[in-house]
């Protein structure tokens, strides 16, 4: 089967030619970024460990940390099934959550959110 390709002479249809080359070199370039950037997304997503207070800073651990554990300073490891925006638990405690997300939250917030059915579930 014969490409279509425009005559030398055809100045519009190389011009053409020469920008649909460069846009499909310039899309695979940005498919292989993506790649790159969802795959350390899916590893940043198993080490971090983010407060889900205000403008608290991400924290960022070593090692995997196991969703549903409890910790020896009276905090748990909790990973949310849905968003939940601007929550307040307790006086000046004001909390936001992404889904899939880890976060470290005092216990009793993690059994509250977990009896309201906001938790994975292993």
């Amino acid at each position: 089967m014969a490409v279509n390709r425009p005559k030398p002479t055809d100045a519009t249809g190389v011009a053409r030619a020469k920008a649909i080359k460069k846009n499909a070199d310039e899309l695979a370039r940005r498919q292989d970024e993506l790649s790159t950037i969802a795959a350390a997304e899916a590893e940043a997503m198993k080490t971090e460990v983010r407060d889900p207070k205000i403008d608290a800073p991400v924290e960022v651990v070593d090692e995997v940390v196991e969703v549903g554990v409890e910790l020896a300073d009276n905090t748990k490891i909790i990973r949310l099934i849905a968003p939940i925006e601007l929550m307040t638990w307790g006086q000046g405690n004001d909390y936001s959550f992404e889904a899939g997300v880890k976060y470290k939250v005092p216990a009793d917030l993690a059994d509250h959110l977990e009896d309201l059915g906001y938790l994975y579930t292993a």
